[in-house]
């Protein structure tokens, strides 16, 4: 029987996410299959139920995890498809199980694991699929041969260069996604060490982008094409590593008349040191907003826990800077480190009052409850040195909340659980001195929250966390329990 060109990717999630974010990875899987002479299917968990879907129809199926809950809706459809086509191949790819393959292999529902960038992988994959080739000269995977585990040699990074701006979008333009924020992906990696990031080991602390004529040529292609006027950086994990390629496609856009606005991540390390004059480019051309990973205020947790490679110090003369420009400035902050004390959140608190002083238009995105991610620096501190046990398998690290329960060795169970309600409290705007209703939709994400009832519920969490983080009261967190509930209902994860 000839053997199907049309490839499943799915990617997984609790069905009824109100316009959630577009999974930009299979966006470029998309791309490289249809180059190659198959067609690419994209199935949303969260967005459509799959009851109607053939297995047998497909020449495999790719599915795509983090770490965490997601995971467990990743294996309920693959369940679903071996029970109705016992022989259909299932392949795992994205952070999760690139950063344990072989412990992904042993679970049922897995047959092959795409290990780091999947691009030339599965383009490879699908050929030996197709025509019947061996899985032992693919680079880049991990798979199952005669009930054995086989990892082989890992693939080298791609050219980002080569990626042709003409992506299928059209594959997600009629679904329901949150596209007021168009995603243009720039360049993928990060060179710096921060002891909590999967980057360490997925993309091996190595930065790569396109050049900047190109991703001028991909912003024009998308603003003229799709009509976006507001574009995302904020996929990439760090934008400016190489100033003077941010410069020319600053300069770029401004030459060819491209208004839009568009975010960004930058690390505080960085922009302290920026000229007037180049923070001026920036408005300019665009720049609305930057989002910072601030950590902590203690500086014995940034260099001796974290190993950020960031001061303090960097952390407020970026901030008065931004103070004297329009763009808006976003910062995220950590609790429940190894290592961490009282004394070193209070720094913590302390310094987020004072960015708030210095900077209006600032944005304090949180404090989340440190997660142990497999391949990091504080994963191995932690498993070492406080007796930390990995889950054992996929099906127990389906149940690993992130941000939430994983639990935790290396701090009391009191100190966690009162950073679980910090965690969600600091996701409202409980920083903020005034907070009216109307300014619902004027929060990150607000859109989805500026409905009824949406709109009232996250008012009042809003006036409860301005209370609580001005009394700095987190006892007796009964209103943080029922949304954590709430949400897990709604959407199978905090």
């Amino acid at each position: 029987m000839k053997k199907s060109k049309k490839v499943l990717l799915v990617y997984p999630g609790k069905i009824g996410s109100t316009f959630p974010e577009m999974p930009l990875a299979y966006l470029y899987l998309s791309c490289v299959l249809r180059e190659n002479g198959f067609i690419p299917e994209v199935i949303d968990m969260r967005l459509e139920e799959y009851n109607s879907v053939d297995p047998r129809e497909y020449l495999f199926i790719g599915i795509t995890s983090v770490t965490g809950p997601v995971i467990k809706f990743g294996l309920n459809f693959a369940k679903f498809a071996k029970e109705r086509c016992p022989d259909i191949t299932i392949v795992w790819g994205g952070i999760h199980p690139s950063l344990l393959p072989e412990q992904t292999l042993e679970n049922k529902y897995v047959d092959i694991v795409v290990v780091g960038e999947g691009e030339e992988t599965v383009k490879e994959l699908s050929l030996a699929l197709y025509e019947g080739g061996s899985l032992s000269d693919i680079k880049g995977i991990a798979y199952k041969s005669e009930g054995k585990a086989h990892l082989n040699p890992v693939r080298e990074f791609i050219d980002l260069n080569s990626i042709t701006k003409e992506l299928p979008y059209e594959l997600f333009l009629n679904k329901k996604y949150a596209l007021d924020y168009f995603p243009v992906h720039t360049s993928r990696g990060c060179p710096y060490r921060c002891g909590f990031c999967y980057n360490l080991a997925f993309n091996q602390r190595k930065w790569r982008a396109k050049r900047a004529e190109l991703v001028i040529d991909e912003i024009d292609y998308v603003v003229k094409k799709f009509g976006a006027r507001h574009l995302s950086f904020t996929w990439e994990d760090e934008f400016f590593i190489d100033k003077n390629r941010v410069e020319e496609i600053c300069r770029g856009m401004l030459e060819r008349g491209i208004k839009v606005k568009w975010d960004a991540f930058c690390r505080f390390n960085h922009f302290y040191k920026f000229e007037d004059e180049f923070i001026k480019l920036l408005e300019n051309a665009g720049c609305s907003t930057l989002s910072f990973g601030g950590e902590s205020g203690s500086q014995r947790m940034l260099d001796e826990v974290i190993q950020k490679d960031v001061k303090v110090e960097q952390i407020i003369t970026t901030t008065e800077k931004l103070a004297k420009t329009n763009i808006r400035q976003v910062v995220s902050f950590m609790s429940g480190l190894p290592g961490e004390t009282d004394e070193d959140m209070n720094q913590t608190y302390r310094l987020m009052d004072k960015l708030c002083q210095i900077n209006p238009n600032i944005y304090l995105n949180g404090i989340f409850l440190y997660t142990p991610y497999p391949g990091t620096t504080l994963f191995n501190l932690v498993r070492k040195e406080f007796n930390y046990s990995m889950p054992a398998s996929l099906e127990e690290w389906a149940n690993f909340g992130i941000y939430r329960n994983v639990g935790a060795t290396w701090q009391s169970k009191v100190y966690i659980n009162k950073f679980k309600t910090i965690s969600i409290l600091t996701r409202f705007p409980f920083y903020q001195k005034k907070f009216s209703f109307k300014d619902v939709g004027s929060v990150i994400g607000g859109g989805r929250f500026s409905k009824f009832p949406y709109n009232v519920v996250y008012y009042i969490y809003s006036l409860l966390a301005r209370w609580r983080w001005k009394k700095r009261f987190f006892r007796f967190p009964l209103e943080w329990w029922f949304l954590e509930k709430a949400m897990e209902k709604v959407r199978g994860f905090i």
